[in-house]
């Protein structure tokens, strides 16, 4: 297992991702997941979902067509992979299991589906068998297999999701750059208090730290930085209230 991340790490460290980051005053963000039962993870997925359906190369895929050109694909649904640690045989993994049409699926929906994601041992969760295919092949035929992969637009969909989540803000990180294949990966970090200056005043609120890395040969930094301005926007503006 531990062979086969290396070589998804190796084949995603060719893309050389560039990150922006941005820390957003975030007041109504903790109330909200508390009313609603749910986590920060999945409610930071719907806010993606929405903002992949404003910008479509954020949920881009760059794969090949028939005649092996590179080609920018956009699917019609925002499937987002997020990562998940796991425990087996006395070792802790993070694997990246997809969930797929956040856009079209409930808040509800969407945190049901990740907490059973999170809930099941690592034999039961989706795509395992081939995982177990994978991890069987010495390393360089692992990386074959992956790069033949990403090299579908419906294969890279099916098995690495058109957009990334990473959650290491319970452990009090900041800013982090994940380094995954997909063109568009969000590092969320910590949502804690902190002094924000509005209106002329100065007021504690949380203020959630949140990093966007991106594959420039997809996007341009302007363009990230709006796709980044727009989710800052709706977590500003609480429009995660309006979620069914």
């Amino acid at each position: 297992m531990r062979s086969s991340i290396s070589q998804y790490v190796r084949l995603a460290s060719r893309i050389n991702p560039v990150q922006i980051t941005a820390e957003i005053p975030a007041p109504g963000l903790r109330a909200f997941c508390a009313e609603r039962q749910v986590t920060l993870t999945p409610v930071l997925m719907k806010i993606i979902a929405d903002t992949a359906r404003q910008f479509p190369l954020m949920r881009a895929l760059l794969a090949r067509n028939v005649f092996l050109r590179k080609k920018i694909y956009i699917p019609d649904a925002v499937s987002i992979a997020v990562a998940i640690e796991k425990e087996h045989s006395g070792e802790v993994f993070v694997l990246t299991p997809v969930i797929f049409s956040v856009d079209q699926k409930p808040l509800a929906v969407v945190s049901r589906e990740l907490e059973n994601l999170a809930q099941l041992p690592l034999h039961a969760l989706p795509d395992m068998k081939l995982r177990r295919l994978l991890n069987l092949l010495p390393s360089f035929f692992q990386y074959l297999v992956m790069r033949c992969i990403i090299q579908s637009a419906y294969l890279a969909e099916r098995f690495f999701g058109s957009v990334g989540i990473s959650n290491l803000g319970a452990y009090g990180i900041f800013h982090f750059a994940p380094v995954w294949v997909n063109t568009v990966v969000f590092g969320v970090g910590s949502l804690y208090d902190k002094p924000v200056a509005t209106n002329g005043q100065v007021a504690v609120m949380p203020v959630l730290h949140l990093g966007l890395s991106f594959n420039h040969c997809v996007i341009d930094g302007a363009l990230a930085g709006r796709m980044l301005a727009a989710v800052r926007q709706h977590i500003e503006e609480e429009r995660y209230r309006e979620f069914d």
